[in-house]
């Protein structure tokens, strides 16, 4: 004889069951449909946030076309969500760019100040055959700041001061751009701050 009290329990129990199992799979499907804002679409605005991330990226020697990738990959695999705008690797370089023009404008700003005694150094150096110039400058208080670095034709010292002189001329013009100041006088007076040079380097 069947119970059918005992059948009815069985149905529930299932009911029930298939009921939590429909709603894990939508809460599932609703999860891997959602996105997270890094920008206004409308006017390709990325958010701060994103440009953060690719700004850590790119000073971290990752490539300029592997770091959306990386950034989707990163963002899907924590949050399980998709960002609603990613910048393409023409973009990436322009941010790269981007960071140029800051460090440009914080090494010029630096070097403006009042009271300041600029020591001015470069040196060379061989990265995979290639010949390499950095040259940074040193403030009192200030640890060393980067001014440019170039990969170099040649050595002689024609070319060491065509680099200094191009990239100093460089920091006058970020700064006039970017202040509306005159471009020669602001020139004029970063050269005047440098006090001192150094340089372990022999022009050949």
């Amino acid at each position: 004889m069947v119970n059918w009290q005992n059948y009815g329990k069985k149905c529930s129990s299932l009911e029930r069951q298939v009921k939590q199992l429909s709603e894990i799979n939508e809460n599932s499907s609703n999860s891997e449909n959602e996105i997270i804002t890094t920008g206004s679409v409308a006017g390709n605005i990325y958010n701060a946030e994103l440009r953060d991330c690719m700004y850590f990226m790119l000073s971290h020697q990752v490539p300029v076309s592997a770091c959306a990738p990386i950034f989707v990959h990163v963002i899907k695999t924590i949050t399980g969500k998709s960002p609603n705008l990613i910048p393409c690797a023409t973009t990436v370089a322009q941010m790269a760019e981007d960071v140029g023009v800051i460090s440009s404008l914080h090494v010029a700003s630096e070097m403006l100040k009042e009271n300041s005694k600029i020591c001015l150094a470069w040196d060379t150096t061989s990265v995979d055959w290639s010949h390499i110039n950095e040259i940074h400058i040193t403030n009192s208080d200030k640890p060393h700041l980067t001014v440019d670095e170039r990969k170099m034709c040649g050595g002689t010292a024609a070319d060491y001061t065509e680099h200094i002189n191009s990239a100093i001329a460089n920091l006058a013009y970020v700064y006039s751009k970017v202040y509306k100041a005159d471009e020669i006088e602001i020139l004029s007076t970063i050269k005047n701050k440098i006090f001192h040079a150094l340089s372990q380097t022999e022009p050949q």
